[in-house]
This record gives C-alpha cells, sequence and structure tokens, in this order.
C-alpha cells in the first residue's frame, strides 16, 4: 500500500514509508524536530526543512523525498543508487546516525573480567537486541546483558 501522503517513484518504497512516520513525528512537535535535527543535521536538518515547505505548500512531498534520495546517493552509492531498491535498514541507519555516541558496550565476565580490546561504540540510534528475544523494550534495557561464546582470558567463565 502507498502511503497517501507520497506517490511511489523508481523504488521509492522504503523512503515513502519511514518518511511518512518522519514527517509525523518530526512536524508535529518542537521537541521532536529539535531531537530529529540534532540527531542528524546533514540529513535531518535539510529534510525537515523541506518537510516545512511542503507545509505551506511550495513543493510537494515527492520532491522532499527525491532531495533526500539524491543526497543519499552522493553519501553511498551502494547502498542508495537511484532507482534500485533500499533497504529500510540502512535508511534508518542512515538518517539515525549522530555525531556522539548514543552506547557503548563491553565485554566481561561474571567475574567482572573486561576485554580490552572490545570496546564497541556505536553512533547510531538504532539498537539490536542480538539473540535476545525481549518481552518490552524496558525489561531489555533493564537487563542489558547476553552472554557471548568467548571464554573470558583470566577466569576462563563465559563472557
Amino acid at each position: 500500500m502507498i502511503p497517501s501522503v507520497f506517490s511511489w517513484h523508481h523504488n521509492s518504497c522504503a523512503y515513502d514509508a519511514t518518511l511518512s512516520i518522519y514527517m509525523q513525528y518530526g512536524t508535529m512537535t518542537k521537541k521532536m524536530d529539535t531531537v530529529f535535527r540534532t540527531m542528524n543535521e546533514d540529513l535531518m536538518t535539510q529534510l525537515l526543512n523541506n518537510f516545512r515547505v511542503s507545509n505551506l505548500g511550495n513543493t510537494s512531498l515527492n520532491s522532499c523525498r527525491d532531495k533526500l534520495r539524491l543526497r543519499l546517493q552522493q553519501i553511498c552509492p551502494q547502498k542508495f543508487t537511484w532507482g534500485q531498491f533500499t533497504s529500510i535498514l540502512d535508511l534508518l541507519e542512515c538518517l539515525l546516525t549522530t555525531q556522539t555516541d548514543t552506547l557503548q558496550r563491553s565485554i566481561q565476565c561474571d567475574n567482572n573480567h573486561m576485554e580490552h580490546d572490545v570496546q564497541l561504540q556505536n553512533k547510531n540510534c538504532l539498537i539490536e537486541t542480538g539473540s535476545l528475544s525481549p518481552t518490552s523494550v524496558q525489561l531489555w534495557m533493564t537487563n542489558f546483558k547476553e552472554s557471548i561464546v568467548r571464554k573470558c582470558n583470566y577466569c576462563m567463565e563465559r563472557l
């Protein structure tokens, strides 16, 4: 089903679905507008400015979408080739990338020995659950721990 605000054009499905949601949340409140703009100034500020111009009737939402598509094609032509299918995950990863770390992960055993060579940083607002299947986001964030196959170099406990 094509969202009523966008007209499908050259495999724009992923963009149409994603931008329909952004348009609702990004233009709904000043707080969300600020959050999206500071999240990714390069892409989100221009996108939200284009939505504003569209709301005034000076351009179409299709034009807003196509400007984003062209910008993404410049940034990463392997993932965002014009007219080709695009993954919603790739699109969200790009749009939700921030200038600062959103999450830092480390690997440690139950004895609190930390693997120092495995400090992973995330500059994206998408956080994967890994192999866990939490029943709620709150439960998952509260128990943000997952066992892996590797063993601790110090005590040989599972990490």
